[in-house]
């Protein structure tokens, strides 16, 4: 071999086994990963089931929100990726950001119209069976917090997808070959 065949490559993002356990875009692949697997699951609110076990002992189970767990993964895939953001996804999710928030609110304020429409005394009935009103808030039981869950699964995939792009704009997607 001669002295000048030899070529020292970009050792950058050169990693040893030892070192392969931790990686940025593993850690990227990973969330992303786990954002389409709980993403391509059908979205459905959670609930309680009974199960009776081998004694014969009723025990209520809940089945988690698939919408919240999907909600859950993209804010994590985004977290994982904060450092990764440039100054034009980073526009594009807060605006998406802004477009929840500002759905939240427009909630909130037509179920805290709903309740103050109502009269005295189906207020009360209502309190009385602990089914009242947290001005300022959502309550998960009623239809506009379903709503609302509803509507940010469809902003969260639009933050995914902004997410996606991203990656692409950083190459996350090329393969290093390393050859020693």
């Amino acid at each position: 071999m001669d002295e000048d065949d030899i070529e020292i490559e970009d050792v950058e993002n050169y990693s040893s086994k030892k070192d392969a356990g931790f990686s940025h875009q593993g850690l990227v692949m990973k969330s992303m990963s786990k954002v389409i697997e709980v993403g391509s699951k059908e979205m459905k609110a959670g609930w309680f089931e009974y199960k009776t076990d081998k004694h014969g002992n009723q025990n209520r189970v809940y089945i988690e929100d698939t919408r919240q767990v999907f909600i859950s993964a993209v804010e994590t895939c985004l977290m994982v990726m904060e450092c990764d953001l440039d100054i034009d996804y980073r526009n594009e999710i807060n605006d998406l950001i802004k477009q929840r928030n500002n759905l939240r609110d427009n909630l909130i304020k037509a179920e805290d119209d709903e309740w103050s429409s109502l009269n005295l005394f189906i207020k009360q009935k209502l309190i009385n069976a602990g089914k009242g009103n947290i001005k300022g808030a959502l309550d998960k039981d009623k239809r506009f917090y379903q709503i609302y869950l509803d509507e940010c699964v469809k902003i969260y995939r639009e933050i995914f997808k902004v997410l996606t792009n991203q990656t692409k704009k950083i190459d996350f997607y090329a393969q290093e070959l390393i050859e020693a």
